[in-house]
């Protein structure tokens, strides 16, 4: 296919859609680089077009680039419009994996569950959680002997967020953060 498509795309420079195809074929082939390098400069002429952000991320992610991964599946999910929940629960699947790999777990968890919603049938979605969810529903531990530490831990800090009346659930400095959790310790 590849050779197809390269050919379309010389053929056709003013279609996107054949740019998108040699994309996916290199990223298919393992030459995440030459991808990359496609997908970006196909993007100048077409940044519109959420295929190529796509491959864009598929690129950033198999080498290893998780942060440009995650830029390049938000902006291809952004270009899909309401209008394709298939399609934008395809890509936030993807778009989870990357936020694992960064260690935004609970950012990770809930865009898996948003591509659930969009497209029930999305069994690659449910994967992911049924592999990354504990029993409580929360982000596995790294160990499950940790499972129930953390789920104290959250029930804590929901707690304590309550009682200062916080709309926020987020620490305002580091040293409240150690202060809260070494008072749960």
């Amino acid at each position: 296919l590849l050779p197809l498509a390269e050919h379309e795309r010389k053929a056709h420079p003013d279609e996107p859609i054949f740019a998108a195809i040699v994309a996916t074929c290199l990223n298919g082939l393992g030459r995440h680089g030459r991808a990359r390098n496609l997908a970006r400069n196909a993007i100048r002429k077409f940044p519109d077009n959420p295929q190529l952000h796509f491959e864009l991320g598929q690129s950033h992610l198999a080498l290893r680039e998780p942060e440009e991964a995650e830029e390049a599946y938000v902006r291809a999910i952004e270009l899909i419009g309401d209008d394709d929940d298939v399609r934008k629960s395809a890509y936030m699947t993807r778009l989870g994996g990357a936020q694992w790999g960064l260690k935004k777990r609970e950012n990770a968890i809930g865009t898996w569950r948003e591509a659930s919603r969009l497209d029930p049938g999305n069994k690659a979605a449910r994967e992911q959680l049924d592999k990354y969810l504990n029993a409580y529903g929360e982000p596995r531990a790294p160990t499950p002997v940790f499972d129930d530490v953390y789920h104290f831990y959250a029930i804590q800090k929901g707690h304590y967020f309550r009682l200062r009346g916080s709309q926020s659930h987020e620490f305002e400095s580091k040293e409240e953060f150690e202060h809260v959790y070494a008072a749960m310790s």
